[in-house]
């Protein structure tokens, strides 16, 4: 199926590819979600897995590119221009990378069933075939605000249920592969998938304490250029949403009996108050909600097993 993809997206524009939006994302979407559960077999495949990653995040980049559906954005031109911290990582440079992966060539395609995202976008949107004399255009989307917010809606109900599993996957090639195509979509599609934001800032927190330097490097470099843009990339009030969000479920993780994504959270925690700054933690506990949450979440057992958890090396500042 990557194979196939690749082949088209390589030649491909958003125009032409809109209108098989549904039907590939929902593919790929599928192969990340089964993966979850699989560790042997075609799907559970550290390399499917990696290609999933690959095509899924590359034709996204090319369809839901900001700069290619202006027309469809509330933002000016100059605005979404200002939104560009590495002037090197164009979206043609991050396409390459992302192409540039190794590929296994062994790897077979399993047959997916579709599911509700074919159904998703309204067939309003979509011209069918058409007869070429009266100077339409075939198979082609109507890239309308609508489209855009109905679209952005269904990729990321399906990002959000597999990418925060992925940045814990023991496959450092799978990581490799993710931290990439996070960084694609921050840079290219940080209004189109503006629902996406939070949850994408949330798995580079993760991937930035990875163990290997291929994906950590990769994960901080983009945090850093992001949190260089402040509000114009991420509001105060939204970095304190997650701040909030990740404190409040931190004694539920930490006592769960999953220690991998008890660690996880709390990498994404500390990643969190490292990138944005001790103001942030101030400001926490001087507002009215800390003292709730502070009595609730911090008993010494779950001080203890939170601290047995990230072991001494997380806890030296």
């Amino acid at each position: 199926m990557y194979l196939i993809v690749s082949n088209i997206i390589t030649v491909g524009t958003a125009d032409a590819l809109a209108f098989f939006l549904p039907g590939v994302v929902s593919r790929f979407a599928k192969a990340l979600y089964v993966s979850k559960n699989m560790i042997s077999g075609a799907a559970g495949s550290s390399v499917a897995i990696e290609q999933a990653i690959c095509g899924l995040t590359e034709f996204l980049i090319i369809v839901l590119d900001d700069k290619a559906n202006l027309h469809s954005l509330d933002m000016p031109v100059n605005d979404i221009g200002s939104l560009a911290p590495m002037e090197n990582n164009s979206t043609q440079s991050v396409l390459e990378a992302l192409r540039s992966l190794p590929l296994n060539g062994h790897v077979q395609s399993a047959n997916m069933i579709g599911d509700s995202f074919n159904q998703a976008i309204n067939d309003d949107h979509k011209r069918k075939i058409v007869d070429h004399s009266n100077g339409e255009r075939t198979l082609f989307v109507h890239r309308s605000k609508e489209w855009i917010d109905e679209t952005s809606s269904n990729v990321d109900k399906l990002m959000s249920a597999a990418f925060p599993h992925l940045c814990i996957h023991p496959a450092e090639k799978v990581r490799k592969a993710l931290v990439d195509g996070i960084q694609g979509l921050l840079l290219n599609c940080r209004c189109t998938l503006k629902r996406s934001k939070l949850m994408l800032l949330e798995c580079l927190c993760v991937l930035v304490c990875d163990d290997a330097d291929v994906v950590s490097m990769v994960a901080q470099e983009s945090l850093e250029s992001l949190f260089v843009l402040g509000e114009k990339f991420i509001t105060k009030n939204e970095i304190a949403d997650i701040f909030t969000s990740l404190i409040k479920a931190l004694p539920r993780v930490v006592l769960g009996s999953d220690k991998t994504i008890a660690l996880s959270h709390a990498q994404k925690l500390l990643s969190l108050v490292y990138y944005a700054g001790p103001d942030l933690l101030v400001n926490y506990l001087q507002s009215p909600v800390s003292t709730d949450v502070h009595n609730f979440l911090f008993p010494e057992n779950v001080l203890f097993i939170f601290c047995s958890v990230l072991g001494p090396s997380y806890l030296c500042f």
